[in-house]
């Protein structure tokens, strides 16, 4: 796939005189609207937005377009978008002020509405009738993937995801409410909690991971893929908004804060500046991996008490019970053996969850990919569970040291083992070069915004969603109506 490699691409050859606003002495009332991103709702910056009114000296609304069915697109986004502010307008700040100077009127728009916003600005240049006329003349944008989400290349791999993200919690235990599917998912779809888990992997990636992502999976994401032909439309656009872009970075592991959207708190739902980093839902998956692997050691204490079980029985009573024996316990065994990896390959996603989901992302460079080569240890014996039982042999992997691995075989605790090897292999991993993100956007795109300039400003520790109401926002937004990135949207405060 093509990769954001560079940002002079998306500048055009000749940035336009920006709009100059309304001149001195006119009626300078303006209206501010505020436009939500892809799966959002116009809740999104209904905090914000009453937040500006109440502050400042301009009429603020959010604007309401649908953004979470499958038929959605920017032609659709911009239409809707057009009408909202056509209408909230000639009903509000108009009728109050039906003299008006419009020009200093302005959008501030996260994540995909930003591409919408500039999407409807290019419509209103070229002067298409279905669109009508221009309804603001600056743009500010938080987290706008100006040169495409290379997430729209991979929408299978983040099926794949999801359905590995929810089949890592799904065994989660019921009493600690962890995070327990089983119940929900199972009346999603009608079957027992007993056939869920047989078919887990298959039903969650075909049938729950696109009801989880059809806001996100929509004809827009496809037209947001980097060098196709909407972004380029869009990109080599001559704009002559006033501009300004916000960029968040999010260094700690993003994903878990990303998969906050599919259970947790809404950015909206925080007060108002208040959505910091959901450390506890990691907590919360660290939790589902510590009771995975305290899973896995009683079932394999299980297996092996159930093997001596059946070894004591056989030889006690070998006609009657051997059929029986075999039956129940090997059957035990069985289902046991059958959990432990699917628990061991929950602990396996949930240890990588946050690599994947950056190559997910496109913040890992597919193209600038070295591998390096290191020496690990391994063990090897043979263990039985009984006099009379057969001899079963046993591996154990990973270990950085002999004494790693030998400490490992001195602490297995058996009836008996015997025929210890201890040898080395070679583990070859992936390294890729790696592109700040805000767990959603990569930053090179969130800043390559044509004709921007250095209007622009980071917001650390933010990760997409936060990007509406953090501190750092209300930062921003502060520098924002003062003036400080461009005098355009300056704004008097009201007086207490």
């Amino acid at each position: 796939p093509t990769l954001l490699n560079s940002l002079e691409v998306y500048t055009p050859p000749q940035i336009l005189t920006e709009y100059q606003g309304c001149p001195d002495g006119i009626n300078g009332e303006r209206n501010i609207s505020f436009i939500h991103g892809l799966g959002g709702s116009i809740a999104s910056w209904s905090k914000q937005a009453k937040f500006t009114r109440d502050t400042f000296r301009a009429a603020s609304f959010g604007v309401d377009y649908t953004s979470s069915s499958y038929e959605v697109s920017f032609d659709e986004v911009g239409i809707e978008v057009n009408n909202d502010i056509g209408t909230r307008v000639a009903n509000g700040v108009d009728q109050l002020y039906p003299n008006r100077c419009r020009n200093n009127d302005f959008a501030i728009a996260h994540s995909q509405g930003g591409l919408a916003s500039r999407h409807l600005d290019r419509y209103w240049d070229l002067h298409n009738s279905t669109y009508g006329t221009r309804k603001y003349y600056g743009l500010v944008t938080f987290a706008a993937p100006h040169a495409g989400a290379d997430i729209s290349l991979t929408r299978e791999s983040h099926k794949e995801f999801v359905q590995q993200a929810v089949s890592a919690v799904v065994l989660a235990p019921l009493n600690d409410k962890i995070y327990d599917l089983t119940g929900s998912v199972g009346y999603l779809f009608g079957v027992s909690a007993t056939d869920l888990l047989n078919n887990l992997d298959t039903l969650i990636k075909n049938q729950l991971a696109p009801l989880m992502l059809s806001s996100v999976h929509t004809p827009t994401l496809d037209e947001m893929r980097p060098n196709g032909p909407q972004m380029n439309a869009i990109n080599n656009h001559h704009s002559r908004l006033h501009k300004v872009a916000f960029y968040g970075v999010e260094d700690a592991p993003e994903c878990w804060k990303v998969m906050t959207s599919f259970t947790d708190t809404a950015s909206e739902d925080y007060p108002l500046w208040g959505a910091q980093p959901d450390h506890y839902f990691q907590e919360r998956m660290e939790k589902v991996q510590d009771s995975h692997i305290a899973s896995i050691e009683e079932n394999e204490s299980n297996i092996k008490k159930w093997k001596r079980l059946q070894v004591g029985v056989n030889i006690l009573f070998p006609i009657i019970s051997v059929p029986l024996t075999n039956a129940l316990w090997t059957k035990k065994a069985v289902e046991a053996e059958n959990q432990n990896k699917h628990r061991q390959k929950a602990i396996d996603f949930l240890n990588n969850a946050n690599t994947e989901w950056r190559y997910l992302i496109g913040s890992y460079h597919r193209d600038s990919v070295t591998t390096t080569t290191e020496t690990k240890h391994k063990v090897m014996w043979q263990e039985k569970y009984g006099w009379g039982s057969r001899w079963y042999d046993q591996e154990r992997k990973g270990f950085d040291n002999w004494w790693e691995a030998q400490a490992h075989y001195n602490n297995v605790n058996v009836y008996r083992k015997r025929n210890v090897q201890l040898s080395t292999y070679t583990e070859t991993k992936t390294v890729r070069k790696f592109y700040p993100s805000d767990g959603v956007i990569l930053v090179k795109s969130q800043k390559a915004f044509p004709g921007v300039g250095k209007r622009t400003d980071k917001m650390t520790d933010n990760n997409h969603f936060q990007e509406r109401n953090s501190t750092e926002t209300l930062r921003v937004m502060e520098k924002l109506y003062h003036g400080d990135y461009d005098p355009f949207f300056k704004i008097e405060r009201r007086k207490k």
